[in-house]
């Protein structure tokens, strides 16, 4: 265990979010920064065209300023043993990697690994669109069986991806592939639009900002769940 000081601790803390919609923490990095998702955002048609990471208040000064340090935090030695040290006092035992942001390197991918292994009692969501480096980390480290490792499909409505245990798509005008995510269609109150009434909402329909309610749902972190499409939103 390692040895932080009352305000290391708490320097350290605010290297987590808190995802609403998920109602557990998870860690982000600025998708600026994204190798693929970058070139994917200027892409129409692609899952990251128009990346809500890339707009709005993850724009503001201070949250880029947070982005920022946390990518410090995850190149600095002791990256492993402080985030250790960080989900193990989590309550909920499941853990987003990336809620904004992906994988910048293989010694990155490795030393999250590292982590989810020391942490055996949480389970680890890991969502990807870095094909190239984690095929390059899956030849030399297995993924502990705590990790669900999701490689997302580039273009909406693209089949999953070939090769990876795992993977997550984007729906539009085809059926979802394998399991449909309907958090996208849920109310905070529990209650679920139809997928017409759900297509259909308008921008300024007050409805969209109770939409967005994973529940009980795990499925994201279940590796039995070979595929998960999310509707477009």
């Amino acid at each position: 265990m390692i040895n932080l000081t009352k305000d290391e601790r708490a320097f350290y803390k605010k290297m987590l979010s808190n995802t609403s919609k998920l109602g557990c923490k998870s860690i982000s990095l600025n998708a600026k920064k994204c190798i693929t998702g970058s070139i994917l955002s200027k892409k129409e048609g692609s899952v990251c065209y128009k990346c809500y990471a890339l707009t709005g208040c993850y724009q503001f000064p201070v949250v880029q300023d947070a982005m920022a340090r946390r990518m410090e935090f995850f190149n600095s030695p002791n990256f492993i043993p402080i985030m250790v040290w960080l989900l193990s006092s989590l309550r909920k035992k499941k853990f987003r990697w990336f809620d904004s942001g992906d994988v910048q390197s293989v010694l990155m991918a490795l030393n999250i690994l590292e982590v989810c292994k020391l942490t055996p009692d949480i389970k680890h969501w890991i969502p990807s669109k870095e094909y190239k480096i984690w095929r390059d980390v899956l030849k030399i480290e297995k993924l502990p069986s705590n990790v669900c490792l999701r490689m997302s499909s580039p273009n909406i409505d693209q089949e999953p991806l070939k090769g990876f245990n795992n993977t997550s798509t984007v729906h539009e005008n085809k059926k979802a592939f394998g399991l449909e995510c309907k958090a996208y269609r849920t109310l905070k109150n529990g209650n679920m639009l139809s997928l017409k009434e759900f297509t259909n909402l308008d921008h300024n329909n007050p409805l969209i900002k109770q939409l967005g309610n994973c529940g009980n749902c795990k499925a994201c972190y279940d590796t039995t769940v070979k595929n998960i499409s999310y509707p477009k939103h």
